[in-house]
């Protein structure tokens, strides 16, 4: 922001988990929302206890909030900056290297407004770098509307996957489902493909409000608009995974038993009280999907990916198979210097001799 390299928007603001603890990326975009309704409606007290105003305020903005990616604990050389931040290949005329952000933002810059300019809210993952054609996407339905891509069967099996109804409403959201627990929902079409959920969620301002009301805000003594109560208790003691515990609970077809059943099958910590409590929340919010043809999709979540993906991304680039060929990056190559392997991710080294590399370093 400071260097001028973020265009197009009125203003960036990053929020970390609170007193270090890992809130999820359901928690963060409560907080988020929280944060950004505080900014709009400060000195305003009456307002800022009102559910009405918070909805009224969100009719106003476009809010994207792009989550960072966690710990990164299956990414070590990268944990302290974060997922978001990895550098990627790809051409810059910025003295700064590529980050997995900046190839993010214009995708993401580039999804359209509802219809009807009543607001929105949208919640994208920031591990995946993502490529298709958004003037195919609408949004102006209620609730939420995603964004899906038909894929192969055994790479949905490891992300979110969509259970399609008619004109696009959505019956069940399966989180990391197997081939078995797919074919179970009739998730996998006549083509043997499975609406992949890619990490973007459109979401209009009363969702937004209802999403809330799960943390219970209250305004507190300093005069800001807080969580409470065992809303609160919840985010901060067990995390809330927006995809799992609150995605999980919408669908025409999903109930709260199996709700509970797919929260419980994923990891989730949470106590059937508590789960009972954010379905009876989440269960109102309708879902749709936005169904995109053709989609590039990326993950950058475990070195072994990150091998892969970037790979994929110079091949993408270059419009030729990088297949194997080690990929260099913010690194000098000095006189005498070279690499001899392949699948290898150097980084921020300085080369003065020939490098032998016994592949996937």
């Amino acid at each position: 922001r400071d260097l001028g390299l973020i265009h197009g928007v009125g203003e960036v603001l990053v929020y970390s988990d609170p007193d270090g603890r890992r809130i999820g990326s359901g928690g963060s975009t409560l907080l988020c929302l929280l944060e950004i309704i505080n900014r709009e409606l400060r000195g305003r007290p009456k307002e800022l206890a009102s559910p009405e105003a918070w909805e009224q305020t969100l009719r106003r903005l476009r809010v994207l909030i792009v989550h960072a990616g966690g710990d990164a604990r299956r990414l070590p050389a990268y944990s302290p900056c974060g997922k978001i931040f990895i550098p990627v290949p790809g051409e810059s005329d910025s003295a700064l290297g590529l980050t997995l952000i900046d190839r993010q933002l214009p995708r993401y810059l580039s999804l359209p407004a509802p219809a009807d300019g009543s607001g929105q809210v949208v919640v994208a993952t920031g591990d995946v770098f993502l490529d298709f054609d958004s003037s195919r996407v609408r949004f102006g339905r209620r609730g939420i509307t995603a964004i899906g891509c038909l894929a192969d069967p055994k790479l949905a099996s490891a992300h979110g996957v969509f259970c399609p109804g008619r004109d696009g409403e959505v019956r069940r959201f399966l989180q990391k489902p197997s081939l078995q627990e797919q074919k179970q929902h009739s998730a996998i079409d006549r083509h043997g493909r499975s609406l992949l959920d890619i990490g973007i969620m459109s979401i209009d301002a009363p969702a937004a409000v209802r999403l809330l009301t799960s943390c219970r805000p209250r305004i507190s003594r300093g005069g800001k608009l807080t969580w409470s109560g065992r809303g609160a208790d919840i985010i901060l003691r067990h995390g809330l995974d927006f995809y799992r515990e609150v995605c999980c609970a919408m669908g025409r077809e999903t109930d709260r038993k199996d709700y509970i059943r797919e929260v419980r099958r994923t990891g989730s910590t949470l106590s059937d009280s508590e789960l009972g409590t954010l379905y009876g929340i989440f269960s109102t919010i309708p879902l749709f999907v936005e169904t995109i043809p053709r989609c590039v999709f990326l993950h950058f979540g475990t070195l072994r990916q990150l091998m892969a993906s970037g790979a994929d991304l110079i091949s993408l680039d270059r419009g030729v198979s990088n297949l194997h060929a080690p990929i260099i990056l913010n690194s000098e190559i000095g006189p005498g210097g070279a690499v001899i392997g392949k699948d290898a991710w150097i980084e921020g080294c300085r080369i003065l001799k020939a490098l032998s590399l016994g592949g996937e370093n």
